[in-house]
């Protein structure tokens, strides 16, 4: 090989990875974005702090990671599937032919082609980045899953700026923009964030506390009891760590520390009404209203999941991504008018496990469980060598918050979300921390 080629392909490696990981965070980043949910804040909110979507469910920063891809199969254009590890290639597979079967169901259920296109194209380019990721190097992969976890809590970040600089825009009490998804997607990397920080031991147990205290606040406000019940179930790890860590000495760093963190609250909201005190009463009163509401709440998902169990019954192989309102209104609960189901294409039955069901039928709703549990055997091989001494007590963490937002939500399968931690984490059980970490 020429010194030339050589160059060549080295600066294309070096570069893929470099805007990959540009890619990866503002795909984090945008996750936690506020949500334009009418005219007044979509004008308020600059362009940074919007996601910049390209169409057909595509971003921005898909296409950036695409390109870093391509640029990194071209150095290795002999890159086999069989040089992943035997486990990430079988969930894979999994993944592959969940995106595979609910792609074709939903482009012959002909109700929303374009856009169900969109959606199958996400689902396959997941299936690109965890492959990337399986390839890459063990050092790399950890940077990956790093920068994804900085790029969703900066995203967290702008979001509480612009909810607390413009608080009653979009509801009548202070609450995050966007409330779900933003506040699931910070409480559900809290886990794989507090193993890291004692993974990397030269970070300090009050960067951790600031994680930690600000992540919380931003959940605090999501109005979302998914994202509440994750971020308590963490909560076990955080003061674990901070137990174990903690030296009980106030010295000059933790003045300097405290007081920093104090300033960036103020910073945060010195340009809105809401002032310190204020924003922990907003929290518990946005608590007490979610207790009063959660009947209502409740009966509906008892609802969607009669009416999905209802659709896969007449149409057992799926009626689509699109296809799930027209599919709800034949339904018997429906017609009987016992709940209060969402309108439109993009309508579907708040949990990933159903809308698995309703989209590709008992196929999908199989793969889903599949998928599941191949990638809590991924997570447990992590804990295995690395966190014997808390693996029962983290495992279950983990199987909870995944499970949570499985039946909560809808985008668990086809999202980043659980994917790249769990393969980030199997990657690193060579990693043999369990010497030193199973003294915390």
């Amino acid at each position: 090989m020429s010194l030339k080629s050589k160059f060549f392909k080295n600066f294309l490696f070096i570069g893929s990875f470099q805007l990959f990981l540009i890619g990866i965070f503002f795909s984090g980043y945008r996750t936690t974005l506020p949500v334009n949910v009418n005219d007044s804040l979509y004008q308020s909110i600059p362009i940074w702090a919007t996601p910049i979507s390209l169409g057909w469910k595509i971003f921005i920063d898909d296409l950036i990671i695409l390109i870093a891809v391509l640029l990194f199969f071209l150095r290795k254009r002999d890159v086999l599937l069989l040089k992943v590890e035997k486990k990430i290639a079988i969930t894979l597979i999994f993944i592959l032919s969940y995106a595979i079967w609910n792609g074709i169901v939903s482009i012959l259920s002909g109700v929303d082609v374009m856009h169900d296109i969109g959606r199958s194209l996400r689902l396959f380019l997941i299936v690109v980045i965890l492959l990337y990721v399986g390839l890459s190097s063990i050092q790399n992969a950890k940077k990956i899953l790093t920068v994804y976890m900085i790029g969703v809590f900066v995203g967290g970040i702008v979001n509480l700026f612009m909810s607390l600089r413009y608080p009653y825009l979009v509801n009548e009490n202070l609450r995050l923009h966007g409330q779900n998804t933003p506040g699931v997607m910070m409480a559900s990397i809290v886990l794989f964030a507090l193993l890291f920080f004692i993974i990397k031991r030269n970070l300090s147990v009050w960067i951790m506390f600031f994680y930690f205290t600000m992540t919380s606040i931003v959940v605090g406000l999501s109005y979302s009891r998914t994202a509440w019940l994750i971020i308590l179930s963490n909560l076990p790890v955080f003061l674990i760590i901070m137990i174990k860590n903690l030296r009980f000495n106030f010295s000059w760093k933790y003045g300097i520390i405290s007081i920093c963190f104090l300033i960036f609250l103020n910073v945060l909201l010195r340009k809105s009404e809401i002032k310190i005190r204020d924003l922990f009463r907003n929290i518990e009163q946005l608590v007490e209203l979610k207790k009063s509401n959660s009947g209502d709440s409740d009966d509906l998902r008892g609802y969607y999941l009669v009416s999905s169990f209802q659709i896969a019954t007449v149409n057992p192989f799926g009626v689509g991504y699109s296809g799930f309102y027209n599919a709800n209104k034949e339904t018997e609960i429906y017609m009987q008018g016992k709940g209060e189901f969402e309108e439109g294409l993009d309508a579907n039955p708040h949990s990933s496990f159903l809308y698995s069901l309703t989209a590709g039928g008992f196929v999908s709703f199989f793969l889903s469980l599949s998928i599941f549990f191949l990638l809590i055997l991924l997570f447990k091989d992590f804990l295995q060598y690395n966190f014997k001494k808390y693996e029962f007590l983290f495992l279950m963490i983990f199987a909870l918050t995944f499970g949570i937002i499985g039946i909560s939500v809808s985008y668990l399968f086809n999202s980043l979300i659980m994917y790249l931690p769990s393969i980030v984490c199997y990657r690193m059980k060579s990693f043999s921390y369990s010497s030193q970490y199973n003294k915390l």
